[in-house]
């Protein structure tokens, strides 16, 4: 077994800044133009990543042919509900919020840092949940990517070789 970045890890995530990217996009039209609520805005901007993440992952990093594509595009959603709320509600929270409970002399040093460096005055609250946030997408990338790939791209053997 080959341990390291495989190609496709790295296309993944070229392909994850770009649909993170359009899903932003996504929701800042919806929100500040169109003027949605944030409910709209929001689903939207899932719906435009999700689909935008497929297509792209399909081609682009799978290179996938299966013509099965709503089966795969629902398999895709499917899969990731539970990882959403695994990385996001369950890992990112928690674990955050746990050290900084344990270790409180961190929050105090790096948002020293930050302030010092950036002379921009950052809540300690704002330091966590950015934190927070940031374990999360760490979590949600690694946990969609083994995912995806196990679930929705499955390379089919090709018995000639």
């Amino acid at each position: 077994m080959k341990i390291g970045i495989s190609k496709e890890f790295i296309k993944y995530c070229l392909v994850g800044i770009v649909n993170t990217t359009v899903g932003c996009l996504t929701a800042f039209i919806a929100l500040n133009i169109l003027h949605f609520n944030y409910y709209v805005s929001t689903t939207l901007s899932y719906i435009t990543g999700v689909s935008c993440s497929f297509i792209l992952n399909k081609k682009y990093t799978f290179k996938d042919n299966d013509e099965n594509v709503f089966w795969q595009f629902a398999k895709m959603n499917i899969t990731f509900i539970p990882i959403y709320v695994l990385s996001y509600w369950f890992l990112g929270n928690n674990l955050t919020y746990w050290f900084f409970r344990h270790f409180p002399e961190t929050v105090d040093f790096w948002v020293n840092i930050i302030n010092t460096l950036f002379k921009y005055p950052i809540p300690k609250n704002i330091f966590i949940d950015d934190v927070a946030v940031c374990i999360s997408i760490i979590i949600n990338l690694v946990l969609a990517f083994t995912a995806v790939r196990a679930f929705v791209f499955t390379k089919k053997e090709n018995v000639d070789e």
